[in-house]
């Protein structure tokens, strides 16, 4: 059981560690290329 949630709590700490770079890095493109301006 403890195994189990281990596994949960690493799957879940890359999926928001990898969030956050995407929406970085995305920000980063739409200042770039001028798609983030309304």
């Amino acid at each position: 059981m403890l195994n189990l949630w281990l596994s949960f709590l690493i799957c879940a700490l890359i999926i928001i560690f990898t969030g956050t770079k995407l929406t970085r890095y995305g920000d980063i493109i739409a200042e770039k290329t001028g798609l983030g301006r309304m």
